[in-house]
């Protein structure tokens, strides 16, 4: 990924951890500088400029104080997490190996789909829309946030038999 946050420094995910570009001048932050694994899957801006790194072993946010982690052991369903949000309502969603956990007030919840079962997927992206609906990603289907609970839009096409890596909300 790579992101520009609201100063415009761009911000890059490597394998190695992420490099801010600021003024001309590359910033390398590893595991050593505080990351709770360097390699990271997806990268967000949050509330107050906050940097949402996730990883295989949970989620690092970054700000000018420090780093705060987000696992399995505060609140997370898997250490596993593919994708981070934020949305218009001041929600973090965090798509993990085990389904989706929202974030909200500093505490983390674990959802479900609306027919009770485990998600089988492993969610990748979201797209928040204008309209404030949030849709997310699945093989198998193509999910919105509705009464507390991730219920299918799409199911079944053959494109969904792949798995989506991203999902982009255009300006039409």
């Amino acid at each position: 990924d790579i992101i520009q946050n609201e100063s415009g420094d761009i911000v890059i995910s490597t394998l190695g951890g992420i490099s801010i570009l600021k003024h001309d001048q590359f910033i390398n932050i590893t595991r050593d500088q505080g990351l709770i694994n360097s390699q990271t899957n997806a990268i967000s801006i949050g509330p107050k400029g906050r940097i949402w790194l996730a990883s295989f072993d949970g989620v690092t946010v970054l700000d000018r104080k420090g780093s705060i982690y987000l696992s399995s052991e505060n609140g997370l369903s898997h250490n596993e997490v593919r994708s981070v949000m934020h949305d218009t309502q001041g929600n973090t969603w965090m798509g993990t190996k085990k389904g989706l956990c929202r974030l909200n007030s500093l505490r983390t919840r674990y959802l479900k789909p609306a027919d009770d079962e485990e998600l089988e997927m492993e969610p990748t992206g979201f797209v928040s829309t204008r309209l404030g609906m949030l849709i997310s990603n699945a093989v198998g289907g193509i999910y919105t946030f509705q009464n507390e609970r991730f219920v299918p839009i799409v199911e079944d096409l053959d494109l969904l038999d792949h798995p989506i890596s991203s999902m982009v909300m255009t300006s039409d």
